[in-house]
């Protein structure tokens, strides 16, 4: 079962204890931090969780921070906290990706019924990207000629066709098609299809 831990940025002590005391009520561990650098020293962007960031905070304003995790393979799920948040700012926030925008004084029952959407979403998107680099390594382990025979068993050519095609014996095609299937952990050209098309821009695929 993959976790999710919550975090908290916020350079008001008051509003750590506050929501620390709140949130460990509701059986959530809080983890909190009084400014972002902390924050990013500390924790591991690339593991599913959520965190409760404030907009306005000194040296690293809470946008700056989503905007440097954008940078970086950041799976974590960003529930902004404000007590005045202009509409520019807001705009902003949510075209980065943020999950949600609540305001200070934050009613607890509309938090942690937010938390436990913006967890699930991390998880779903560490999934999704632990899947997409296992492809990918699958991808660059393939030689020149399985990627040949990959595209065209996409295309839905039986091998007779593939061998035409490429000017192979039909037996060499079916080896390098079983290579080939088996480096993409793939029992079908049909499930192979599936995958691909979720998780890869065929177009990356470089021939």
């Amino acid at each position: 079962m993959i976790t999710s831990n919550v975090y908290l940025v916020d350079d008001d002590p008051a509003i750590r204890d506050s929501l620390t005391w709140l949130l460990e009520a509701a059986g959530v561990n809080l983890i909190s931090f009084s400014g972002a650098d902390h924050f990013l020293k500390q924790v591991d962007i690339t593991q599913p969780g959520c965190v409760l960031l404030d907009i306005c905070m000194p040296q690293m304003t809470g946008v700056e921070l989503q905007e440097q995790l954008l940078r970086n393979d950041n799976v974590l799920s960003i529930i902004f906290l404000s007590g005045h948040a202009d509409v520019p700012t807001a705009s902003k926030i949510f075209k980065n990706g943020a999950f949600d925008l609540l305001e200070k004084p934050v009613d607890v029952g509309e938090l942690l019924r937010v938390l436990q959407s913006a967890r699930q979403a991390s998880v779903e998107k560490f999934s999704w990207l632990e899947k997409y680099h296992q492809l990918k390594e699958a991808l660059d382990s393939l030689t020149g000629r399985e990627k040949q025979i990959l595209m065209l068993v996409l295309e839905g050519h039986p091998n007779k066709v593939i061998a035409d095609r490429l000017y192979l014996a039909l037996r060499t095609v079916e080896i390098h098609r079983h290579k080939m299937m088996k480096k993409m952990g793939s029992d079908s050209p049909v499930q192979l299809a599936h995958m691909l098309s979720k998780y890869v821009d065929l177009k990356e695929i470089r021939l």
